[in-house]
C-alpha cells in the first residue's frame, strides 16, 4: 500500500511462494484476501497487517478471487478448472463449482452477492448460484478463450471478452447471448461498463479502446493512438473518463465526454500491468514490470509520485473501499499494504531471504512446515505467522517435506541424499534414512504414517519404516532420476515419476512394479486422485495427463483410459521445480 500524498510505502505482506495473481478487499476494508501461482489463497488482516490464515494448499494455481458484498464469503478460480467457495470467517472450504474444461481465468459477483459469473479458456461463461452453489447457466458462443467478464451495476447482464475478438452480452436471467460486439482485429482482453449500465469500454490487443452502446450494439468510440496492445482498462465513478494500460509502457487517460481526447501518462520503463482509479476518481495508480507503482492526477495528466518498494514486476493493485488502503501484488512474492493517508508501509509480515521449496500443512491447520533452499526447515504459526521452531540438519537445498497426519513428525528430503524424521513436538531429529546415491526430490507419507516412500536421483525409489529407520524396499526400474512419488489413500500403492519419461505403479508391500506408461517428456510432477485410480501427471514439454489405472483381469495391471491435455502455460508444479533448480540463492 502506498501513502497517496507523500508516495511512502505502507505495509508488505509476505508468505506466497509464487506469483501472486489477484486481491480482493472485503467491504469493510479489513480483511483482504490474495490468490497465487503457488496454490494457495491467504487471509490477512489489513488492520494488525497479519496473516489470518491459509485457507487452501492445492496442485493448481489459483487465478482469480473476489469477496462477496456482505464479507462472509469467497470465490476462487483455478486452473485445475474449477471454483471454490470458502468461509472467509473461519477459513473452511465449501462447495467446489465444477463444471469448466479448462482454466477457470476470472470470474466476477452479482452487486446482490446472490450469483458468480465464471469465464474459462474452455470458451464458456458458467453462471452459478451461490444459495445453492449450483451452475445455473451454460454461456456458449465464443469461439476462443475468454479473457474476462464484467457484470452491469443492475446484475442483469454480463460482457465477457475474447481471443475471438469479439465482446458479447449476456442475458443472465434467461442465460441468452443478446449480442455480438464486433470490431476488434484481435484478441479483447478486458472491459469495464459504465456506472448507468448503457456502455462498455473494451482494450484490445489490436492498439485500441473501443466505446460501445450496450443497447444498440454499436461502436460509439475508437480510441487510439497506442504504440502496442491494450492489456487492461479503469473507469471513474462518474463514468466520463477511462484510465487505460497498454504495453507500451504507458497509461493513457480519455475524457469519454469529449470525444476523442486522450492524455498520456508517461514514466513506467516497462509495461504497465494493471490500472485502477481512486473512488474519487481524481487519481489512478499503476503498476509495472518495472517494479514500481505511480499515482497519477488524472484531472492535470501529472505524475504525483512513485511508489517504490517492489523487487520485481509488479502484477496488480486493489484499493479499499472506502478508498484509504490500497495492497499491491508483485513477482517478488510479497503483497504490500499501504495507509493512503500517511503512506506507511507498515510491515512485511515474513523473510523473504530465501526460497520456500516445499510446504505441509498440519491436519489441524493451525501450523506449516516450510522446507527452503538454505537447507532449514521452519513452523510457522498460520494464525499469526510467527516462527514457531526451526530444524537444522540438511546439508543442502531441502526439497520436499511431509507431515504425518496425527502432526507429531515429520519426512525431509534434500539434495544431499538423506531423509530425515523429526519430532515436531520435541522439536528434534530423531533419525537419518540414508541409501540413496544422490539426490532425494521427493517424499510421501503412507497415510497411516508408518510408513514414508522417497524418489531420488539415482533412478529408485525406497521405502522406509519410519519408527525404526530400516529400508524395507528398494523399488528399481525406472532409467533416469525420479522426481516426484505419490501414495494412493490406501497406502498400498505407490506412483512414481521420472525423467525417463515413464510413469510408474509399485506394490508397496511386495516392492514390485505394476504397471508402467511412457510419456512425451520426462515427467516432473504427479498427483492421485482420493479413488488411488485417477493420476495426473505433468511432463517437461507442459504437457498434462489424466490417467487411469485399472486393475487387469487376467493379463496384469494396466494402464487404461489415457487422456491427455495440452496446456498452453504447461504444468506449473514442474515449472516451479525448473525455477527452483536453476535460480541462484537468496544471499
Amino acid at each position: 500500500m502506498w501513502n497517496m500524498d507523500n508516495g511512502a510505502e505502507g505495509s508488505v505482506l509476505t508468505g506466497h511462494e509464487d506469483n501472486v495473481t489477484s486481491v480482493a478487499v472485503t467491504s469493510d476494508s479489513r480483511r483482504a484476501v490474495s490468490a497465487s501461482f503457488d496454490g494457495t489463497l491467504r487471509v490477512w488482516d489489513l488492520q494488525n497487517n497479519s496473516s489470518e490464515r491459509i485457507l487452501t494448499r492445492n496442485q493448481n494455481a489459483f487465478t482469480s478471487v473476489v469477496v462477496t458484498p456482505d464479507g462472509l464469503r469467497v470465490i476462487s478460480a483455478s486452473l485445475d478448472h474449477t471454483l471454490r467457495v470458502w468461509n472467509l470467517e473461519n477459513g473452511e472450504p465449501g462447495e467446489i463449482l465444477d463444471g469448466h474444461d479448462a482454466q477457470v481465468l476470472s470470474v466476477a459477483i452479482t452487486p446482490d452477492g446472490g450469483r458468480v459469473v465464471s469465464a474459462s479458456a474452455d470458451g464458456t461463461l458458467r453462471v452459478w448460484g451461490l444459495d445453492n452453489n449450483a451452475e445455473d447457466r451454460l454461456l456458449a458462443g465464443h469461439m476462443g478463450v475468454v479473457r474476462s467478464v464484467a457484470i452491469t451495476p443492475d446484475g442483469t447482464r454480463a460482457v465477457s471478452t475474447s481471443d475471438d475478438h469479439t465482446l458479447r452480452l449476456w442475458d443472465l436471467k434467461k442465460g441468452e447471448e443478446e449480442r455480438v460486439l464486433i470490431g476488434h482485429n484481435l484478441s479483447v482482453n478486458a472491459a469495464v461498463v459504465t456506472p448507468d449500465g448503457t456502455r462498455v469500454v473494451s482494450a484490445s490487443d489490436d492498439q485500441t479502446l473501443r466505446v460501445w452502446n450496450l443497447n444498440t450494439g454499436e461502436e460509439e468510440q475508437r480510441l487510439t493512438d497506442y504504440e502496442n496492445g491494450v492489456g487492461a482498462v479503469a473507469m471513474t465513478p462518474d463514468g466520463m473518463k477511462v484510465v487505460s494500460a497498454s504495453k507500451d509502457d504507458a497509461l493513457r487517460v480519455w475524457d469519454l465526454e469529449e470525444s476523442p481526447g486522450e492524455r498520456v501518462l508517461t514514466g513506467h520503463a516497462s509495461g504497465v500491468r494493471s490500472v485502477l482509479v481512486t473512488t474519487d476518481g481524481r487519481r489512478a495508480v499503476s503498476t509495472s514490470d518495472d517494479g514500481t507503482l505511480r499515482v497519477w492526477n488524472l484531472e492535470d495528466g501529472s505524475e504525483e509520485r512513485v511508489l517504490i518498494g517492489h523487487d520485481d514486476w509488479v502484477l496488480s493493485v486493489a484499493l479499499t473501499p472506502d478508498g484509504k488502503q490500497a495492497v499491491s501484488a508483485s513477482y517478488d512474492g510479497t503483497l504490500r499494504v499501504w495507509d493512503l493517508q500517511s503512506g506507511e508501509d507498515r510491515r512485511v509480515l515474513t523473510s523473504s531471504e530465501f526460497f520456500v521449496l516445499s510446504l505441509a500443512v498440519a491436519q489441524n491447520g493451525k501450523s506449516a512446515l516450510s522446507a527452503s533452499d538454505d537447507g532449514i526447515l521452519r513452523v510457522l504459526d498460520l494464525e499469526s505467522g510467527a516462527l514457531e521452531q526451526v530444524f537444522i540438519g540438511h546439508e543442502d537445498v531441502v526439497l520436499s517435506v511431509a507431515i504425518t497426519q496425527d502432526g507429531r513428525r515429520a519426512v525431509s528430503a534434500s539434495r544431499d541424499g538423506t531423509i530425515r524424521v523429526w519430532n515436531i513436538e520435541g522439536a528434534t531429529q530423531e533419525r537419518i534414512l540414508l541409501g540413496h546415491k544422490s539426490g532425494v526430490w521427493s517424499v510421501a507419507m503412507t497415510p497411516d504414517g508408518k510408513h514414508a516412500i522417497s524418489a531420488s536421483e539415482d533412478g529408485t525409489l525406497r521405502v522406509w519404516d519410519i519408527d525404526s529407520g530400516a529400508e524395507e524396499k528398494v523399488l528399481a526400474g525406472h532409467e533416469d532420476g525420479v522426481l516426484s512419488v505419490a501414495v494412493t489413500l490406501d497406502g498400498k500403492r505407490a506412483i512414481s515419476a521420472s525423467a525417463d519419461r515413464t510413469l510408474r505403479v509399485w506394490d508397496v508391500y511386495a516392492g514390485r512394479e505394476l504397471a508402467k506408461i511412457e510419456l512425451d517428456g520426462g515427467v516432473w510432477a504427479l498427483a492421485v486422485a482420493p479413488n488411488g485410480t485417477t493420476i495426473v501427471a505433468g511432463d517437461a514439454g507442459g504437457n498434462v495427463y489424466c490417467l487411469e489405472y485399472v486393475e487387469g483381469k487376467g493379463e496384469g495391471p494396466r494402464m487404461g483410459g489415457l487422456r491427455e491435455w495440452l496446456v498452453r502455460w504447461g504444468m506449473f508444479m514442474a515449472v516451479r521445480r525448473q525455477r527452483y533448480r536453476d535460480k541462484p540463492q537468496k544471499k
